[in-house]
């Protein structure tokens, strides 16, 4: 008969990955570095994301892969112009991936832009990821799941990094 009880090896390799997406629109004003909503969860299998405010709170240290998404749409009252969007993944309010992507003036329409950013981070228990937009245009982000996500995963590692400044027992 197995075990019960949570073998320490185990309890340092806890599944933790989750999906989130928006199935709304969202107006985003440009330059002003607009947290973005991802309410509807695919899946959480550590229940470590709180849909009502789009934060990711990892339950245990770790090194985690990171992916937000985005199609943004610049605003039908916005002339023709050159313009950039900028997606950000925040951990504790600063700044710890970015991506931008960009259209001049001379390809501008109304198609929209997608911009993704991804990484990998080494994360902290009880750290708060959330995800930004900051485009140069007022506009919209289109609400498709496979256009405007927000996910994570946990990849197996060590429990000591130079980060952490902790030796496993």
């Amino acid at each position: 008969m197995m075990d019960k009880r949570c073998s320490k090896r185990h309890c340092e390799h806890i599944c933790s990955a989750f999906r989130a997406i928006s199935e709304d629109s969202q107006s985003v004003a440009g330059f002003t570095g607009q947290k973005l909503e991802f309410p509807v969860v695919v899946f959480d299998l550590n229940k470590e994301y709180d849909q009502e405010n789009s934060v990711f709170i990892p339950k245990q240290d770790g090194v985690y892969v990171i992916t937000a998404s985005t199609l943004f749409f610049p605003g039908e009252d916005v002339a023709p112009q050159d313009f950039v969007v900028n997606l950000t993944i925040n951990v504790n309010d600063e700044i710890a991936l970015a991506g931008q992507n960009s259209l001049p003036q001379g390809l501008f329409s109304f198609d929209g832009l997608g911009t993704t950013v991804t990484g990998i981070l080494q994360l902290k228990k009880c750290d708060k990821v959330e995800v930004s937009a900051n485009p140069t245009i007022n506009g919209a982000v289109f609400p498709k799941s496979y256009f405007t996500h927000f996910e994570a995963a946990r990849v197996s590692s060590p429990l000591y990094s130079p980060r952490s400044h902790k030796r496993p027992h």
